[in-house]
């Protein structure tokens, strides 16, 4: 009688690209939580509302994840979709500093891609849904990508609107100087629904 075949072991490097997405996901965002902070405290409003410094640019961790999600497409729209995802499910809980942090990555990797629009859709939601500091967040935005909001298209036209009517006080007039609305002015809120509306079915 021949003797038992030995049972095949599975290959301890076999395992399913899923699972290296996902820990590869865990790792940036546990990153990220470390070494997040206030991108725009009050001393820091101050000085740039008097000229004082620049806008903060992308810490070394930031940089560093969105290098390695940039690599390829499909690496870059699932941790984009992750990054959506974590801030809908913690939005009541999740604390303000990683929030920026988040942000800033998300917009970061958009540029990386090209993709404003994207961005101006997560912007979009802050506003629409009334997030805390929403337009602090808007801002957190412009940090990432100075340019993000110079697209003339009906959602970018329509951020400016809607961040207008809910900014006050220092941030009014710190996206004011940002978002140069003394040169391009935001238009009438009323005419802007509808072609921002059509504009969020296309995210």
């Amino acid at each position: 009688m021949p003797p038992p075949s030995a049972a095949k072991k599975p290959r301890l490097d076999a395992a399913p690209h899923k699972n290296t997405k996902l820990s590869l996901i865990t790792s940036a965002l546990k990153t990220l939580q470390d070494s997040c902070g206030d991108v725009l405290s009050s001393n820091l409003i101050d000085a740039l509302l008097k000229g004082k410094c620049e806008l903060p640019s992308l810490t070394d961790e930031e940089k560093s994840v969105i290098s390695k999600f940039g690599v390829n497409e499909s690496l870059a729209e699932t941790f984009l979709k992750a990054v959506l995802e974590k801030i809908k499910v913690e939005e009541e809980s999740m604390g303000h500093e990683l929030l920026q942090s988040l942000c800033r990555v998300y917009v970061g990797l958009c540029q990386k891609r090209g993709d404003s629009h994207k961005a101006h859709a997560l912007a979009y939601r802050f506003l629409q849904e009334d997030f805390s500091e929403a337009p602090k967040l808007i801002l957190v935005m412009v940090t990432a990508w100075p340019s993000v909001f110079s697209h003339n298209s009906p959602l970018c036209r329509a951020i400016h609107i809607v961040c207008k009517m809910k900014a006050y006080g220092k941030f009014y007039y710190l996206l004011k100087k940002c978002l140069h609305w003394d040169m391009e002015p935001p238009g009438d809120p009323y005419r802007a629904i509808t072609s921002t509306l059509k504009a969020l079915l296309k995210v």
